[in-house]
């Protein structure tokens, strides 16, 4: 029989508001050791996502996107740039196009739709409503935890 992604998902799921700041987010990632989050409205619903690499790109002055993977970069003020833009909404940058998968889904189907996918979490949903997450430490988990 196949193991359900809701009988090992982490639970309960941490979520931020839609209208928390970079530098709360940035704060609640850090507090939490974790590298995303969901986001949800004042309704409960799931509105998007939101990882470090989010923060940290929302962050760096717009300009370096245009230059793309060059080995120099310009030195720039990252610090003064966080400065500007921390007070900024996280609704700003959030991903809302987020990978969902239902709570009765096999641990199989998440981990190959992760791998497929190049994603780190992914959040567990029962019906609209979020209910967990699944990341891939929680994988790598039940690999060690796994008897032969």
């Amino acid at each position: 029989m196949w193991m359900l992604v809701k009988e090992m998902m982490t639970t309960p799921v941490k979520t931020v508001l839609e209208w928390y700041t970079v530098k709360e987010t940035a704060d609640f990632l850090v507090q939490n050791d974790i590298t995303g989050v969901p986001v949800i409205n004042k309704a409960g619903e799931m509105v998007g996502i939101v990882t470090e690499k989010d923060l940290i790109q929302y962050c760096l002055p717009s300009y370096l996107e245009l230059l793309g993977d060059v080995p120099y970069l310009p030195d720039t003020n990252f610090i003064r740039s966080i400065e500007q833009e921390e007070d900024h909404a996280i609704s700003e940058l959030m991903t809302v196009e987020v990978i969902t998968v239902q709570d009765d889904a096999t641990v199989t189907q998440v981990a190959a739709l992760m791998i497929a996918k190049h994603l780190k979490r992914i959040p567990i949903l029962h019906g609209e409503q979020i209910v967990g997450i699944v990341s891939r430490k929680d994988l790598v988990k039940l690999i060690a935890k796994t008897k032969k």
